[in-house]
């Protein structure tokens, strides 16, 4: 048998309950004002490290913005409890749990940890993080519409001080005309982290709608021949190299910046990973139980954009609700002429397990709903005694509660960045049954396949 719980890695430090207000804001006005103190104190001492250029003795404008990668108020579960933060390591995703079988359940995030989580970023400015600031939709005439914001500047070295461990504050200062700008109209704020310093060239004219199409896509590949610049697929044992890319979007309405100021909003700026996370183990470890060889992962996609298409602002993918949360479509590299999935490899990638006997792999999305058993994404699961079991993306039975409504089981379903695939599987001598997890309770409904 196997099990398998559809989650996802949605950021969100207080959970999808931004209810609890009165109380966040004490704390974070306590935090800001340490945070502020630090950011006093680095910016008082002239270096030509100094994070925000000052060409002229003219007042600043200095914006302050909360960043928030994981959710501070989920359950710990037995796969990331007691599992500490490495050096600089940033929280930065959460997994799904659903507190009933209603059409809108209200999820719980779980953060993750370690490596899978870390951003890269220098204290005092700098590392591979770009902030760049666009107009609001409210700004764009009626022909502009569509554009989702007008770039508006691009901060300098932006700093960042860590509040706790989930959540930072970033400061960065913009001229006097880029102050003149929102304080009229309000602003937006796309973070991108993780790009491996290639960050689209944004100039007048650049669009938020055109963000996508400027951005290059990252490269993965399991060959050892890969080019230059290729990078592996990330496995359980994660170092900094294997950084993966984020995305974040909000727009900050009623804005007043005045000199010498800084201003702060309490409104945080979620992020999404570019990576979907896949995770199976055996059920049972006992001596007798059959054992696992290998376990790989049979067609994927070697290309990863670092944002999602069609995302303009954060309602585009943060709506507060089970089935609405997230980008429901994969976003793929724009394809060259007559091909139709260019960027694919037919072959299998091993997947490594850790100390606990998770096989765990980072993959880019992939276009799976609607595709046939010839040209589909599985996992091919090996036992020691040979036999092979193939492990599907799909809807399995009648009573699955991440089936959305309407959809047969059956069903293939895509694989989505920032979302957590996970498979707890079992064997007898010659079937498989699957069993649907849910993570505030266990209800089983069994299968034989």
């Amino acid at each position: 048998m196997f099990r398998t719980a559809l989650t996802a890695w949605m950021p969100s430090v207080f959970g999808t309950g931004r209810a609890s207000t009165k109380f966040i804001h004490h704390i974070l006005a306590l935090l800001l004002t340490a945070a502020l103190a630090v950011a006093t104190a680095s910016c008082s001492s002239a270096s030509v490290d100094e994070p925000f250029p000052r060409p002229d003795e003219g007042p600043t404008y200095t914006i302050g913005l909360l960043l928030q990668t994981s959710s501070g108020s989920g359950r710990a579960s037995s796969r990331t409890a007691g599992q500490g933060l490495l050096p600089g390591a940033v929280p930065a995703f959460g997994t799904h749990s659903k507190a009933s079988r209603a059409d809108d359940p209200d999820p719980d995030y779980l953060p993750g940890s370690g490596i899978e989580n870390y951003i890269d970023f220098t204290f005092g400015g700098g590392g591979d993080i770009r902030v760049a600031l666009f107009t609001t939709d409210a700004a764009d005439t009626p022909a502009d519409a569509m554009t989702g914001g007008s770039w508006l500047f691009t901060p300098e070295k932006p700093a960042i001080s860590p509040l706790t461990d989930n959540l930072y504050y970033i400061y960065f200062e913009i001229p006097a005309e880029v102050r003149d700008a929102i304080n009229a109209a309000g602003f937006k704020v796309v973070i991108m982290a993780n790009w491996r310093g290639n960050y689209p060239a944004l100039t007048a004219g650049s669009t938020l709608s055109g963000l996508f199409e400027q951005s290059a896509p990252i490269l993965y590949s399991d060959s050892p021949e890969a080019a230059e610049g290729t990078l592996r697929f990330p496995q359980p044992e994660l170092t900094k190299a294997d950084k993966i890319a984020m995305f974040g979007v909000h727009e900050y309405a009623a804005v007043e910046v005045s000199p010498g100021v800084t201003y702060d909003s309490l409104e945080p700026i979620d992020l999404i990973r570019a990576l979907a996370k896949v995770e199976l183990w055996s059920a049972d470890d006992s001596d007798h139980a059959y054992k696992i060889r290998s376990v790989s992962l049979n067609r994927y996609t070697t290309q990863a954009m670092p944002l999602p298409s069609g995302v303009y602002s954060e309602k585009d993918y943060v709506k507060g609700n089970y089935w609405g949360d997230y980008v429901g479509y994969p976003s793929l590299p724009p394809a060259p002429d007559n091909e139709h999935y260019p960027y694919e490899s037919s072959g299998n990638v091993q997947i490594h397990a850790d100390s606990e006997g998770h096989h765990i792999i980072y993959i880019p999305e992939f276009p799976n709903a609607g595709r046939t058993d010839s040209d589909c994404t599985r996992l091919i699961v090996t036992y020691d005694d040979g036999k092979e079991f193939y492990i599907d993306f799909k809807y399995y039975n009648e009573d699955d509660p991440y089936r959305p409504a309407g959809v047969k089981p059956g069903t293939r379903f895509d694989i989505l960045r920032n979302h957590w695939y996970q498979f707890e599987v079992s064997r007898s001598s010659s079937e498989i049954s699957v069993r649907l997890r849910e993570w505030n309770y266990l209800e089983e409904d069994e299968i034989i396949i």
